[in-house]
């Protein structure tokens, strides 16, 4: 039966104890995080390197101060 199926019994039959669920849940978001940074940092390695283009504020545009997403921020235009 597959892992995700949503089955009650089978998850609980994988989990065994909750002690090694919260480990291997740590653990699995452990890496997440890892791999995160990883890819943040190539990102921002690409960038410095001229293989991503950014594009800054434009002058008539001051930089927003929301952390809300802005479509006319990032639409290009």
């Amino acid at each position: 039966m597959p892992r995700r199926s949503g089955n009650r019994k089978a998850i609980a039959s994988e989990i065994n104890t909750p002690k090694l669920y919260a480990r291997a849940l740590l653990e699995q978001a452990l890496e997440h995080a890892a791999l995160a940074e990883a890819d943040y940092r190539l990102m921002l390695e690409a960038i410095a390197a001229g293989r991503i283009a950014t594009a800054g504020p434009s002058a008539d545009q001051p930089p927003s101060t929301s952390a809300e997403f802005s479509p006319t921020r990032y639409s290009g235009s």
